[in-house]
């Protein structure tokens, strides 16, 4: 692993990616590599994360996302007044899960369907049971729980707990319904008796699947590129002209560029490469990815050729849990620093013109950073530091961080 550089990158983000999703999925000796990174405690469980074996402390709390109700019941109950079967037909002739099904093979799934209502926050089913029918949504939303975050939510049109029924595996995730929520139920039994019957109905099934996990699939795969792009071109949109907004246009960060549109924005997809996520919205990500990259720092890291390095740096940045939000008084005490520290170099400039003095012009930030940092190894306990230091800023260092005597230094 040792001839790892900048140009195989990119192979490498996508094998850490599928090793963070499954294991076994990656060559035994990349495994071997992955398993032998010092894991860091974050927010997701150790998904994304390389770093310290220390938590990283924070005054920042974001809000809490916005939760489900509590769910109230296990199942959904049957609707008031549903349709006789032959009414169910145009909406079932419309899915694309049964696109070249004959008009008979539809009459017989419209006669063994049962149209149910479910209400805001009701299972419609839960993980781990024994799948006994799959649902359609008709109106409404239902949600998909996995380990107790929202994986996708299903609208009209689409399939829900098809693949349970099809493998008579248990259900590996929760469907709630979000608001009211009215479903067509196919029972599980029934199901499979007309796909054992019908060869046109089995294709239609697996046409239907095939064809969502390839979307879903396409999709995803033009998320996680956007997100590598903002890595690695982000800076360019960052506001650092305090004169005026940048006017530069970077195609690889905008949503057209990946076949992305506005419509998507609304669109669950995978997170989990983001530290402290699994799932989030298209607009959650792209906001998330302009705050840590396209905000007042520019940052550029990509090019480094440690992964380890890259993976740690990568969650400091996009993990809004370890940024740190100073308080009036800290900011007052940086402007102060900063302050003296150019006030140290302007008198220097003028009063030892020509001399040789180690500036730190252009560096300035050394002077609040050292005394933040100072300042929390005291709050830690620390009881001595001692500085190694280049030369270039070693004055400003001597008379503003340990005070000693101008009359000492220019002696």
């Amino acid at each position: 692993m040792e001839s790892l550089n900048a140009e195989s990158l990119g192979f490498v983000e996508d094998l850490w990616a599928r090793y963070q999703e499954d294991p076994t999925s990656v060559d035994p000796a990349w495994r071997r590599y992955f398993d032998e990174l010092p894991p860091a405690p974050s927010a997701n469980g150790g998904r994304v994360g390389i770093g310290p074996a220390f938590s990283p402390s924070s005054i920042f709390n974001p809000p809490a996302a916005a939760a489900l109700p509590p769910p109230t019941s296990l199942a959904p109950v049957a609707a008031p007044g549903a349709p006789a079967p032959a009414e169910r037909l145009p909406f079932l002739k419309s899915l694309r899960l049964l696109q070249g099904v004959s008009d008979e093979e539809v009459e017989e799934l419209a006669k063994l369907s049962t149209e149910v209502e479910a209400a805001d926050g009701q299972y419609v089913f839960r993980q781990g049971q024994t799948a006994d029918a799959l649902y359609i949504v008709m109106a409404g939303s239902v949600v998909i729980l996995r380990d107790e975050q929202i994986t996708v939510e299903l609208g009209p049109g689409e399939v829900v707990g098809e693949l349970a029924v099809l493998d008579h595996e248990p259900r590996i995730a929760d469907a709630i319904a979000r608001g009211k929520v009215r479903l067509l139920r196919l029972g599980a039994s029934e199901l499979i008796a007309r796909v054992e019957k019908s060869p046109a109905l089995a294709r239609g099934v697996i046409r239907g699947l095939t064809r969502r996990l390839r979307v879903r699939g396409t999709q995803q795969h033009r998320v996680d590129q956007l997100v590598r792009a903002y890595r690695v071109r982000g800076h360019l949109l960052a506001d650092l002209n305090p004169l005026a907004k940048p006017s530069l246009r970077v195609p690889e960060l905008e949503l057209a560029h990946w076949g992305l549109s506005e419509a998507d924005l609304d669109t669950l997809f995978s997170s989990a490469t983001i530290p402290g996520t699994l799932v989030l919205k298209l607009r959650e990500i792209v906001e998330r990815m302009q705050e840590s990259y396209c905000g007042s720092i520019g940052l550029q890291y990509m090019h480094l050729n440690s992964l380890e390095r890259k993976l740690w740096l990568q969650q400091r940045i996009e993990d809004p849990q370890v940024w740190r939000k100073l308080s009036v008084k800290e900011q007052r005490r940086i402007l102060t620093k900063l302050t003296d520290a150019e006030i140290f170099e302007q008198f220097v400039h003028k009063k030892f013109l020509g001399a040789k003095r180690f500036s730190l012009e252009g560096a300035e930030t050394l002077i609040p950073l050292l005394d933040l940092v100072i300042d929390e190894a005291a709050g830690k306990g620390c009881k001595e530091i001692v500085f190694g230091m280049a030369h270039r800023g070693r004055l400003n260092v001597l008379a503003n961080l340990m005070h000693k005597s101008p009359a000492q230094i220019f002696a």
